[in-house]
Formats: structure tokens, sequence, C-alpha cells
């Protein structure tokens, strides 16, 4: 649960935190930590026990290994040890990785050993879990230092981490085409809309991200020209004098990466003008459009997993 605490109820606001690598790390450790000792990887990688030994999961009895095979991440050392000392790639994907693999115990599964503090023993065989209240419950863990990382991201319930858009800008991201429009328009600006917020995308896929709207701008130029009248010119003007569509020795590239969002979020809005101009009003979202990754507020369907397995 957030809410507004002292400080900010009385307008004495600071700067929200910005988290190192090794910070969001040490936080990412705590929260792998907790769902561990929860039991929420046992349907997954079963557990040990000091009477039967090594007992697996559906997916066989060590984390590390299917990581390695799904991922390339080769662990060596614990899990913890090893996300404590990794860099932001790797921790998003672990971040990813166990999104998939969570589940929650049902009340009243399992059985709680104590002999020499064995724990709670949970098999995928004959015990109940809820994937879905699992993966819920680790987006809201990892999400609470996310959105502090950087300038900020979300694991979303598509299981991948995502740019988060500025605050006001969330709406637009989230906004599909008309249903009117082309599906070749459909694909690029949904395509632009997850290559911008990919969670480690870099400047030149952010770049053709913003290409990929000006090109559905320049297709639809008359009635770009019709519904803006003079300013149209500016908006291919910028695109064209600032290294967006071409590479030549007269264009700037020295723009700072604030700017390129902001052209991101200028073209993106401007294609939804002109597009609910020409065809009315949207009707639909990205992932209807394009099977684009929903954003982190979005409910991803249910797998069924409360069923026992």
């Amino acid at each position: 649960m957030s809410r507004d605490y002292y400080n900010r109820r009385t307008g004495n606001d600071i700067p929200p935190p910005r988290l190192t690598t090794a910070e969001m790390a040490a936080q990412l450790a705590a929260a792998y930590a907790f769902v561990t000792q929860q039991g929420f990887l046992q349907r997954a990688f079963g557990y040990e026990c000091v009477d039967a030994g090594s007992v697996a999961g559906r997916e066989g009895s060590d984390l590390r290994d299917l990581l390695y095979l799904h991922t390339g991440i080769k662990i060596v050392d614990t899990v913890g040890d090893f996300i404590r000392d990794a860099d932001d790639v790797a921790l998003f994907t672990i971040i990813e990785f166990v999104h998939d693999h969570v589940a929650k115990p049902a009340p009243g599964s399992g059985r709680h050993h104590t002999f020499n503090g064995c724990g709670w023993h949970f098999d995928f065989g004959s015990d109940r879990f809820d994937g879905d209240a699992a993966r819920a419950e680790w987006r809201d863990r990892v999400n609470t230092f996310l959105r502090h990382y950087d300038s900020g991201y979300a694991l979303s319930s598509a299981a991948e981490v995502v740019r988060v858009a500025p605050s006001g800008l969330a709406k637009l991201v989230e906004k599909g085409l008309p249903a009117a429009a082309d599906m070749t328009d459909q694909a690029k600006v949904a395509n632009a809309v997850k290559t911008f917020h990919l969670g480690r995308s870099n400047r030149e896929q952010r770049k053709q991200a913003v290409r990929d709207l000006v090109d559905v701008l320049e297709f639809h130029r008359a009635a770009v020209k019709t519904h803006l009248s003079k300013d149209e010119g500016d908006l291919f003007n910028i695109a064209n004098n600032f290294a967006l569509r071409h590479h030549r020795a007269d264009q700037r590239n020295d723009y700072d990466d604030a700017w390129l969002a902001w052209l991101f979020y200028v073209y993106l809005s401007t294609v939804h003008l002109v597009m609910e101009r020409v065809h009315g009003p949207a009707e639909t979202s990205f992932v209807d459009a394009a099977s684009a990754s929903p954003m982190p507020n979005e409910t991803a369907p249910s797998d069924d997993d409360d069923i026992p397995f």
C-alpha cells in the first residue's frame, strides 16, 4: 500500500529516491528471499528436505539450471549472492524469469516438517497453488523499487520490464488507434510504443521508434496538412534535421535523451490526433491491435492455476 506520509502531506516534498544498480539489486535479493521463504517457487523447483533430500518440482530441482538453459545466465553460487553483484540486464532477466515460475501455495496445502527446522514442504503433484496471485504479488513487490531505478521501470503483467511513461502520459501510451486504421499503421505505432518503453532499449532503438511514428505521419501527410495546417512542416523539419530519419553531416545528433523522449510523445500524440480526425475515435488498445505488451496496470488473462497439478 502506498500513501502520502507527513512530509508530503505538509508540502515538504523531497525528490523521489533514485536507486543505484547495487541498491536495486539489494532490493531484488530481499524480494527473492521472501518468495523463496513463502514457498512460491516450490511448485516449479521443489525443495530440500533433511530426510528426503532434493525433492523436484515440475520444472526440476534447481532454478539455476533452467535459468541457464532459457537465458544463458549461469549462476554457480546461490541465487541471492548472484543477484547482489549482477548488472541491471541480469537483474531484469531474473525478475522476468521468477515471474514466470512463482505459484502461491493455497491455504491448507503442504506440510510443516519440524525436524531440524526443515520447514514447509509443498508438492506440485498433490498440493494446490495459485499462479495468478503469486505473479501479482511478485509484480507489486518488485515494482515498489523498479520505479525508483534510473528513469523508472516496471514489470508489466506480460512479465516484461518496461520503462514507465512520464506522469500524465500513461493513457496516451496505452491508447490504441481507431479500429478503422490500417493494420500496417496499427502495427507500426504499437511496435514503436513497445520498443520505446522496452526495459533497456538503447538510443538507436528508441530513435527507430520515433522514426516509425514519423513514417506513419509521412504516409498520411495530406491528412496531416489538412488537420494541422502550417504546423505540419515543422514536424517533418524536426525529424529531418535532428538525425532521426537520415544520416547527414549537417544534422544535429547532440540532443539528450530527454529531448528524444519529448519527440516521441509529440509524434505519438500527433499520430492519434490525425488518425482520429480521419477515422473517428479510437476503440481499441494496442494489445488488441498488435499484441503489444500491456502496460504495468493491465491485467493478464488467468492460466487456471487455481486447479491442482
